[in-house]
């Protein structure tokens, strides 16, 4: 007896070695799989990343190639129009007229601008007109209200208007605008957004004697054609201004109104500048400064500041809203745009299949502006 007991502990022994050799093969085996698996999943990543920033990058130049078209389109025919020797002569006798608005009103030149421009409605569109002299005073509109009066892009994109004069047709975007106006996107409370086109009228010396615009609303073919260029259900596109002001609609507008960032029918163009307020207030975060003390999102500070480049780390959005975000930015004369989407989503169905705004006075932040495409993700 005393002899079989100690011949059974070199057994248990071996045995004891052998099981920790399985064990420790086991949990060899379980780290292994887990390292290949956390290699593979951060690779997985980084391609689905890659792939969101050439969507990304793809969707911005699509954007600024539609948006350039039609820039260019609108800009082609006003031309044609300004040169028209009815709508120069008719400038030159206006530039003769007194400019008081009776007198403007009583004057051939208007009433003859008026009839020339509403049979061209099929160059011009439906829009309304000015045509400004070169003391910035209205002295041809489709209304009788501005006449005499000094032009409203003279005070908020005097800089647009004087390359304007310098013979230059530029695009005016948006900016407040003088008279109510019928839009496509519904009642405002107060005077709506308005964008312009504007070119030089020159006489038969080739000296420029005044200018020539043309109204466009910009909830229609500009904002239309911003927010086409989106990826997936809970993308946005929109434009902001040098100084990060919105200049194009918001998807988010009824996000605006429950936050407390636009009142009820208003709307968020021009009315919101696209700062971080520092946590999602959709869900109820109320940021501990005012709005015009919050700083400019990641992605409006690189834009504003001429940065280009491609950043798909993350960041707050105008809302707060947080989650995984792609940023896209490049440069393009004229206006800058933006485009968000839900990134966070693509990969999980691969993986898992008493102050208001800062605002520069007499300035709307049109000169210098870039295009600025980000990729975002979730409310």
């Amino acid at each position: 007896m005393f002899r079989l007991k100690n011949n059974s502990a070199p057994a248990q022994t071996g045995s004891t070695q052998k099981l920790n050799l399985v064990i420790l093969a086991a949990v060899t085996f379980i780290v292994l799989v887990i390292m290949i698996a956390w290699v593979a999943l951060g690779m997985v990543q980084e391609k689905i990343q890659r792939d969101t920033g050439d969507a990304l990058q793809t969707v911005l130049q699509t954007t600024q190639e539609s948006l350039t078209l039609w820039a260019e389109n609108k800009k082609f025919n006003l031309g044609k129009l300004a040169v028209d020797p009815l709508v120069v002569s008719l400038v030159e006798q206006l530039l003769q007229t007194p400019r008081s608005k009776e007198s403007l009103l009583k004057s051939k030149g208007v009433r003859g601008l008026r009839k020339f421009f509403a049979s061209n409605k099929d160059r011009f569109g439906k829009a309304g007109f000015f045509v400004i002299a070169p003391d910035f005073v209205n002295i041809a509109s489709m209304r009788d209200s501005n006449m005499g009066a000094r032009n409203l892009i003279a005070n908020q994109a005097l800089d647009l208007l004087n390359r304007a004069f310098q013979g230059e047709t530029v695009m005016v975007p948006p900016i407040w605008s003088d008279v109510i106006l019928e839009t496509s996107s519904g009642q405002y409370a107060g005077a709506p957004p308005t964008m312009f086109f504007a070119t030089a009228i020159k006489n038969s010396a080739g000296n420029t004697i005044a200018v020539l615009t043309q109204r466009v609303d910009p909830a229609n073919d500009f904002t239309r054609i911003i927010q086409m260029g989106r990826i997936g259900k809970s993308g946005e596109t929109y434009a902001f201004g040098k100084y990060g002001k919105l200049l194009s609609e918001s998807r988010f507008d009824d996000d605006l109104v429950k936050i407390g960032l636009i009142g009820a029918g208003r709307k968020a163009i021009l009315s919101i500048t696209i700062r971080d307020p520092g946590g999602n207030m959709v869900k109820g975060y109320k940021p501990p400064v005012p709005r015009y003390q919050q700083p400019l999102t990641l992605m409006a500070e690189q834009a504003t500041l001429g940065k280009a480049g491609i950043n798909v780390a993350g960041y707050r959005d105008y809302r707060g809203g947080a989650g995984l975000r792609c940023l896209v930015v490049g440069s393009k004369p004229g206006f800058r745009d933006n485009h968000r989407n839900r990134c966070r989503g693509c990969i999980k169905s691969l993986l898992h299949r008493p102050q208001r705004d800062h605002h520069r006075p007499g300035h709307n932040g049109s000169a210098g502006h870039r295009f600025v495409d980000v990729c975002r993700a979730g409310r």
